[in-house]
């Protein structure tokens, strides 16, 4: 009976912890064991700019209306997609992510994208606040966007879907042009070097012109910048922009007054491989883009007897004279080549080695003047009654 006793009072010792340890545990909250995902609409059939709302802490679903948007409820997401149709593919936007901390001041979560019909848009990192925000829109159609967002998982970097090293900041997409426009940015590698593409899409033509200045901050940037003159067209203009090292630049656009523009910048990393900038390679020949044209940098010239050959390569601001070969001869006689930066000279033979058997040089990369200067490539006289013939490739970007 004792026995008994002391039995039953083991059993309800340990019924007693066994109780006390279960509630112990229920009482903690260790997380939920699958992934917070949230998948939603955020524009619908859209023809204009417009921001997502803030979203309403008392639904949990919303339906954006046609032609309206959606805010997006957050569940401690932090990989975040932004995928977009749109029914035109005339049509020019300017699309993104934007997140905020406090939820008044908000900054890209994703890179932009623009006038393309379709595509998806990533993003990284958990804020409190996340919205969509088409901040341009113009042309026929409309774009719809879906929003995808999860706690975990494995999504392509921050941006549009570009495996490049190729990064694009938007500028401005069909807005309306004035006296000045000025915008600032922070490059991705610390470096001007990249491209800037210009479109006047309607209204007036000409008079515009811009610059590219780079340095620490706003208050310290570079004395010279790099100076631009856009063409008085209607077609996809191009200028390469020189790798020089700064962490804030400014381009400041003038002359637009009565059209409307598009603009956008397009870095390439020191180092990197194709893009534009100074981590793109070089290529010798016509392929190299010319903004100065090829009559003077692409062509084959014959003297007159006695006479020498002068061939000058005007610089561009912000732009380099670079040569990629030359090709001499003489009819009789013989001759001398030399090149000159400005009016240093910088490269020559030697004073009889240019002869009657086609003399030739070519360099990789090519023989660059300094940013901005001009280059002179003159082919000496060949002797009396004789002629001389000047073959020159070169380009500058």
């Amino acid at each position: 009976m004792a026995m008994r006793n002391t039995f039953l009072k083991f059993l309800m010792l340990c019924t007693l912890a066994g109780t006390v340890a279960c509630h112990h545990v229920r009482a903690q909250f260790i997380g939920t064991t699958s992934p917070q995902t949230e998948s939603q609409e955020v524009l619908n059939a859209v023809s204009g700019p417009v921001v997502g709302p803030a979203w309403d802490v008392t639904k949990t679903t919303c339906t954006p209306p046609s032609g309206g948007a959606c805010g997006i409820q957050n569940l401690g997401q932090n990989f975040h997609t932004l995928t977009y149709v749109s029914t035109s593919p005339a049509a020019q936007f300017q699309l993104r992510l934007e997140a905020s901390i406090d939820g008044d001041n908000y900054f890209p979560l994703t890179d932009d994208a623009t006038s393309q019909t379709s595509g998806v848009l990533y993003g990284q990192g958990y804020y409190p606040v996340v919205r969509v925000n088409l901040l341009a829109y113009s042309g026929s159609g409309t774009i719809t966007a879906f929003y995808a967002g999860t706690s975990t998982g494995s999504v392509p970097p921050t941006g549009s879907m570009n495996q490049s090293q190729t990064y694009k900041k938007i500028l401005a997409s069909a807005v309306a042009g004035g006296s000045t426009a000025t915008y600032s940015l922070n490059p991705p590698c610390a470096s001007t070097g990249g491209l800037i593409w210009f479109q006047y899409n309607a209204g007036a033509l000409g008079g515009a012109a811009f610059s590219v200045y780079s340095g620490s901050d706003l208050l310290n940037l570079f004395t010279t910048p790099f100076l631009y003159t856009i063409a008085n067209n209607s077609n996809v203009q191009s200028f390469p922009v020189p790798a020089q090292p700064g962490t804030f630049i400014q381009v400041t656009l003038s002359g637009t007054t009565g059209s409307t523009y598009s603009m956008q910048y397009d870095f390439n990393c020191p180092g990197g491989q194709g893009g534009y900038g100074l981590g793109a390679p070089q290529v010798a020949g016509l392929l190299q883009p010319d903004s100065a044209g090829t009559a003077t940098n692409n062509t084959e010239t014959t003297s007159a007897t006695a006479t020498s050959i002068v061939k000058t390569i005007t610089g561009v601001a912000g732009e380099r004279v670079s040569l990629f070969s030359v090709n001499a001869r003489c009819s009789a006689g013989t001759s001398s080549l030399t090149i000159a930066d400005n009016a240093t000279q910088i490269w020559s033979t030697a004073a009889t080695e240019v002869g009657t058997t086609t003399f030739k040089f070519q360099w990789s990369p090519g023989l660059a003047a300094k940013l901005g200067d001009g280059m002179t490539i003159t082919l000496a006289s060949c002797g009396s009654g004789n002629t001389g013939t000047l073959d020159v490739q070169a380009s500058v970007n």
